[in-house]
């Protein structure tokens, strides 16, 4: 039927153009009218552009993403793995809407990348690559660069379900069990048997957004235990 009102809409017009170039340069109102109401009938976008909606699915298997975060300290990875998801995209008024809703989630995040001297003291990457100490903001020295050991702290995450908003960047997950590891390397792998934990716990949900550079990170209703090795923060 639409493709039938494009045929005849464009056919109108070309008759009028034959009339027009026959000399009849009197053309009734009548049908100049009945042209425009054929060409908007032929667009339904121009008629009622308000009620368009659209909506569709698509599930997927063993999901895995990579986020890679630019930090002075260097890049940052966040890695999500899922048995299954469904994205779900959704137009409305001409404005495209993506969520992506999980099951059974597991997130490891790197927070920071650091390096230690042997008595433990540790070093940080300046903006300018240079490194400096943590505590006093000592630049060190270029020739001990070859003695420091690299280190990161890295939270990880798992959920029986969470959903992504792709237009806000926002994780919300239900249902978690949340742990923090310092581990030697800059490198994020499992396992993280040669690491020690910081903190182990369980919450009622998490969020965390993605805001420029940063990522920004909420329990509630969390129940925590601390290790002495290092603290929640």
């Amino acid at each position: 039927m639409f493709r039938w009102r494009v045929i005849v809409s464009t056919f109108f017009l070309i008759l009028l153009a034959i009339l027009l170039l026959g000399g009849m340069s009197v053309i009734e109102k009548e049908d100049v009218r009945g042209y425009h109401q054929l060409l908007k009938s032929s667009n339904p976008t121009i008629e009622k552009p308000s009620l368009l909606s659209s909506r569709g699915k698509q599930q997927r298997t063993n999901v895995h993403k990579s986020i890679i975060l630019n930090k002075p300290s260097g890049r940052l990875c966040l890695i999500l793995a899922s048995d299954s998801s469904e994205l779900v995209f959704s137009m409305r008024k001409g404005k495209i809407d993506v969520v992506e809703h999980f099951q059974n989630l597991a997130c490891d995040m790197q927070e920071d990348l650091y390096y230690t001297f042997d008595d433990g003291r540790e070093v940080l990457r300046k903006k300018d690559g240079t490194l400096q100490l943590k505590d006093t903001q000592k630049p060190v020295e270029e020739s001990c660069y070859s003695s420091l050991i690299p280190y990161q702290r890295i939270r990880h995450v798992d959920a029986d379900t969470a959903t992504y908003y792709y237009g806000s960047d926002l994780f919300v997950a239900e249902r978690v069990n949340l742990s923090r590891y310092v581990l030697p390397s800059h490198f994020l792998e499992k396992p993280f048997s040669e690491g020690f934990p910081l903190m182990k716990g369980i919450a009622r949900s998490v969020q965390f957004s993605f805001v420029g550079q940063r990522v920004h990170f909420r329990a509630y209703r969390m129940k925590a235990t601390l290790y002495p090795q290092g603290g929640f923060f």
